[in-house]
């Protein structure tokens, strides 16, 4: 049975996963950072935001409402950003507490609506935004989030979209840098 929503306890299950996730990927992401300078850590300070932000939304505990894991979240991934990645990720999770905000709750559409938020806030924190970057990338999954979302309202079709896009635009973002 496909999940058509998805509560706090379930938020903070799928942020788990993603953390888990990233940090088995991480020498990957690291490789593939070539801006604004090959230094090799994107992956490196994304996984430690995203560890402060997990840290947060812990917490906030399981029975916490959706918006309130999500608030934990942006506050705990703004307060451990680690270098530009962190930063930009900080905001997309800032956007996305935002979208969220008032929702004990999420079904597809606020999910979709909730990364388009996250991609708005993540580009107007950057001064002169990129393409080929974790911008792109959250941008197409966004933008696919939303297509998603009004053809079919569940969590997991979405989701699924999401990972599909991503993979994508980072495949396409060596021919989008110099």
């Amino acid at each position: 049975m496909v999940r058509r929503s998805c509560d706090g306890e379930g938020f903070l299950a799928a942020f788990r996963s993603a953390v888990a996730i990233l940090e088995a990927h991480v020498d990957e992401v690291n490789s593939l950072n070539v801006f604004p300078v090959p230094d090799g850590d994107t992956g490196t300070n994304m996984l430690a935001t995203v560890r402060a932000a997990l840290a947060e939304a812990e917490k906030a505990g399981a029975d916490a409402p959706a918006e309130r894991v999500a608030q934990a979240a942006s506050f705990g991934a703004l307060m451990g950003a680690r270098g530009n990645s962190g930063v930009i990720t900080s905001q997309i999770l800032a956007g996305m507490a935002h979208g969220l905000a008032g929702k004990r709750r999420f079904n597809g559409l606020d999910l979709a609506h909730a990364l388009d938020e996250g991609t708005k806030t993540a580009y107007k924190a950057v001064a002169k935004p990129v393409e080929g970057t974790i911008l792109t990338v959250i941008r197409d999954s966004a933008s696919a989030a939303i297509a998603a979302a009004e053809r079919d309202n569940n969590v997991e079709t979405v989701l699924a979209a999401v990972v599909d896009a991503a993979e994508k635009s980072v495949a396409r973002t060596p021919m989008l840098l110099a």
